[in-house]
Parts: structure tokens; sequence; C-alpha cells
């Protein structure tokens, strides 16, 4: 990487975006490009429904592994589980 793009982030308020993802790859591949913009992840429940419980995050992050068709029919299909047993 060329000092030159280094010294030019260095002196911007935040680098390139292209390079927190690649840098997030490298350095914490499981880490999602959101998680590296929260200092503290408990900054996130004011937020949060009130409602909203751990199990229902797991739920989401399961869902977002999926491929987004995938999480389409996966959703429309909950929905309608949880609309027939009301």
């Amino acid at each position: 990487m060329p000092q030159t793009s280094i010294s030019t982030w260095e002196r911007s308020e935040f680098p390139p975006i292209e390079f927190v993802i690649e840098a997030l790859k490298i350095l914490k591949p499981n880490m999602k490009l959101w998680e590296f913009f929260i200092e503290d992840i408990s900054e996130l429940d004011s937020y949060m429904p009130h409602w909203l419980m751990p199990e229902h995050l797991k739920f989401i992050e399961e869902i977002s592994t999926l491929p987004f068709e995938k999480q389409k029919a996966l959703l429309s299909a909950f929905i309608d589980c949880v609309s027939a047993v009301k």
C-alpha cells in the first residue's frame, strides 16, 4: 500500500469505506461493517424497540447469513406462520 494513500487517510476524518471493508476482511473477518462504527455495543440499546429480546437478534443474525432471496422466502414463510397462529 503506497505511503501516500496512508497519509491521505490519516489526514481525513474517516478512512474510505472500501479500506475499512478490506481491513476488516483481514483483521477481523467475523466483524460486521456496522460493528466497526460502534464504540460501545450497549449504545445500540437506545435504538432498539423495548420488546426486542436477544433471541430476536440471534434470529435476525442467522437469517442475514443466507442469500437475499432465501432471506425473503424465509421471512415470508415466517410471517405466514405467525399470522396463522394469531
